[in-house]
């Protein structure tokens, strides 16, 4: 096996299962019913349900990218082309 090669195949992980994608499939299901039963609480400031809202869509952008875009197992530059040179991946 070429040097190269050997690199590359030790710096991309396995692929995941289906049961992973299942699992995010019904992580994004929840977060997205926690999306709208936030707006039918009542006294909540519009303030603090956009600013939820913000993070929440956020956070379901990673999922998507992350998992079912396949950026988790590309390279950085991917990754910043999607997400942003200042974040950071682990």
């Amino acid at each position: 096996m070429e040097p190269h090669a050997a690199a590359a195949t030790a710096d991309h992980e396995e692929h995941v299962s289906y049961r992973t994608y299942i699992n995010a499939a019904i992580a994004l299901a929840i977060i997205t019913a926690i999306e709208v039963v936030s707006l039918y609480i009542p006294g909540v400031p519009n303030g603090l349900l956009v600013a939820s809202l913000l993070v929440i869509s956020a956070l379901k952008f990673f999922l998507v990218v992350g998992f079912f875009m396949h950026l988790r197992y590309d390279a950085n530059v991917m990754w910043a082309l999607f997400v942003g040179p200042c974040s950071s991946r682990s």
